[in-house]
């Protein structure tokens, strides 16, 4: 059955009751990983992953322009960016210092091996990198996304992750992200303030783009941010944000991948439209019960199949279980999606099965 998914997911975020089910798998990874191994499907050995999408009757939730925005530095920063097969080094020149990353490339993805911020020198030269960054809105590829995709990639844009995760993942690194926080809370609290008013810039520069849903790319789990760092640093960001997007009609969700037991409580605190990723149990913490509890019908649950269970070690009647419950519990506050994306030995007929019980549950609300 034929939906209009952009329709369909504004019903979702507005909490319209007549909502069809929306499957918006991410699928990349698997197809990448596949297309290496030599072992895709063969009616996609010659395609592209948008191809999949289609066989799969599947909405798009991230088309190549998904990050609209663009850096625009101060002429006082000059950025350098060296790759070879081996890693990428990005580099910052400012009037205060230098700073670098450096990431090894592995098979899939990138494992960073040196971090811009290492103390409290490169903290200040990472701030002023930061202060001088302005953004710019690449309307016109955007666009032509949009409008190539015929209404299967749903309008959706991202924002970068919010402060500390930024700090933990993009600067220094966890560990001694916790130890600057320890150390230098003064510092880290500085450079928090200075992250969420670059934010608020790159947020008003992606109002210009035609972005309905907006996605916070925050990678939380609670282990890393607990209530007294959510409550504390984050949440104020997200209100920020929210306000801005909110204003102007843009529905909001932030990317939650990790374990949530401890901060879930909070979700409605945040004044956001929806959390993606959310894992539930046996791969994450997660149970129904609390999504359940905790957003209800106050907050769209965006994905909710775990990764895992396209694994051939979980048999077809317990996936059709799984996928069934989740429809049935959360639905309509539900975009159905991969929490957090299809693993590369995802079994095919998985997702195939998905697009079926999906195309049952939209024929029995017609």
């Amino acid at each position: 059955m034929k939906i209009n998914f952009r329709e369909e997911m504004r019903k979702i975020f507005s909490g319209d009751p007549s909502a069809k089910v929306v499957w918006q798998p991410r699928i990349e990874h698997w197809f990448n990983m596949s297309q290496k191994r030599g072992t895709l499907p063969e009616q996609f050995q010659n395609g592209t992953v948008y191809d999949v999408y289609e066989s799969l009757d599947a909405s798009i939730r991230y088309p190549p322009s998904w990050a609209p925005v663009n850096n625009v530095y101060d002429s006082s920063i000059r950025y350098t960016s060296e790759e070879t097969p081996e890693s990428i080094v990005q580099a910052w020149k400012t009037p205060l210092g230098e700073v670098r990353r450096v990431d090894c490339k592995t098979i899939d993805s990138f494992l960073t091996r040196e971090y811009p911020l290492n103390n409290l020198d490169d903290l200040r030269v990472v701030q002023y990198i930061v202060e001088g960054t302005q953004y710019k809105a690449d309307i016109e590829s955007y666009i032509a996304d949009q409008e190539g995709f015929s209404g299967r990639a749903v309008p959706t844009a991202l924002v970068p992750r919010v402060n500390l995760m930024r700090i933990f993942i993009e600067y220094c690194g966890f560990e001694e992200g916790i130890y600057f926080l320890h150390d230098c809370p003064e510092e880290i609290r500085g450079l928090v303030r200075v992250i969420d008013q670059a934010d608020l810039r790159y947020c008003r520069e992606l109002l210009k783009v035609p972005a309905e849903f907006i996605n916070y790319g925050d990678n939380i789990h609670c282990d890393m941010l607990p209530p007294p760092l959510l409550k504390e640093y984050v949440m104020p960001s997200y209100h920020q944000r929210n306000e801005i997007f909110h204003a102007v009609g843009k529905f909001t969700y932030s990317h939650w991948d990790g374990d949530v037991r401890t901060i879930l409580p909070y979700a409605r605190e945040t004044g956001m439209d929806g959390i993606e990723a959310i894992t539930f149990k046996p791969m994450g913490d997660a149970t129904f019960e609390m999504v359940e509890r905790y957003m209800g019908a106050d907050l769209v649950l965006v994905d909710g199949i775990c990764a895992t269970s396209f694994l051939p070690n979980v048999s077809k009647e317990e996936f059709d279980r799984e996928v069934r419950e989740l429809i049935e519990r959360l639905h309509p506050h539900l975009v159905l999606g991969i929490s957090d994306e299809a693993p590369p030995d995802s079994e095919f007929y998985k997702l195939e099965r998905v697009s079926e019980i999906v195309e049952e549950y939209n024929r029995a609300d017609s």
